[in-house]
């Protein structure tokens, strides 16, 4: 289903037009009030509906995302074992003794990546059952919870959030409301490291392009097939949207770069967009 965001705003612009409009004419005259009030009843219904059905669109991605890491859960474990080359761009901005949480954790193996820094306190965050058994499994002395990173938002805060390969399964219009209710759950100048995959590159072109020819789950909406499987939803990512979205949350961009492995790259070879951000202090 492709969202005309251009509608939805020219529906809003015609909301306060006509409100204005109504002002107006009730000054004129009162009783073409009535007219102009059956008007506004009609766009604002409009506009209620048309927000219906963007919650009702991103439900559905949600759901589907849950449904496929369900289902290949096990199996999907046993081929993330290692990590990233791309976790060479965080170690700059990494201490010691931090308290971590670990969003869309999967099997727990960002762990093995921390242990050198001794984080004082983690908490990996997993919606899927069949990941949150293995991780429990494989790293028995940590602690899990089993959620949607979407809904997350802690009491206590945390002085890093890690957000790896699992940002880019958020619904575009739930995007910025996540990384707002991130944003409650790090202490200020705390620091949201995430990767997302870069789909703009070779491996991937074909099914963004077929995204955006059919907009099955919204224009950049993406479904990448998994051993034949299932087809998990991605949304195409750039650093521009990226940036952006971080800003309007409140967070300050430190880096912003699309790397292949532990090289700096571009928007068609990287294999993913690299990203550091910080918590400003308010």
């Amino acid at each position: 289903m492709k969202l005309n965001v251009g509608w939805q705003r020219g529906v809003q612009r015609s909301r306060k037009f006509l409100f204005e409009f109504v002002k107006v004419g009730f000054a004129v005259n009162p009783k073409h009030c009535c007219l102009f009030n059956e008007k506004l009843k009609a766009i604002l219904f409009c506009e209620y509906l048309h927000d219906q059905i963007r919650l009702m669109h991103s439900n559905r991605i949600r759901q589907k995302v849950k449904e496929d890491y369900e289902s290949i859960g096990s199996e999907f474990s046993e081929t993330r074992s290692s990590n990233w080359k791309e976790f060479i761009f965080f170690e700059p901005f990494l201490l010691s003794n931090l308290s971590i949480a670990d969003l869309g954790a999967g099997n727990g193996r960002l762990i093995d990546f921390l242990k050198k820094y001794k984080p004082k306190k983690y908490l990996g965050v997993e919606q899927s059952k069949s990941l949150i058994e293995a991780a429990r499994k494989k790293y028995p002395k940590a602690n899990f919870l089993e959620a949607d990173m979407i809904d997350f938002k802690s009491k206590e805060k945390f002085d890093a959030l890690f957000a790896i390969a699992s940002f880019h399964h958020v619904p575009p219009d739930l995007q910025e409301k996540t990384l707002e209710k991130w944003k409650t759950s790090v202490k200020p100048g705390g620091l949201l490291f995430m990767t997302n995959w870069n789909l703009k590159q070779k491996k991937y072109l074909p099914q963004l392009i077929l995204s955006m020819i059919f907009p099955r789950y919204g224009f950049k909406g993406t479904l990448i097939p998994w051993k034949n499987k299932v087809s998990r939803y991605y949304y195409s990512f750039s650093k521009r949207r990226l940036d952006a979205l971080l800003k309007k949350s409140g967070y300050k961009v430190l880096y912003n770069e699309y790397v292949n492995q532990d090289s700096i790259s571009n928007a068609f070879q990287a294999r993913n967009i690299v990203t550091i951000a910080q918590n400003e202090k308010r």
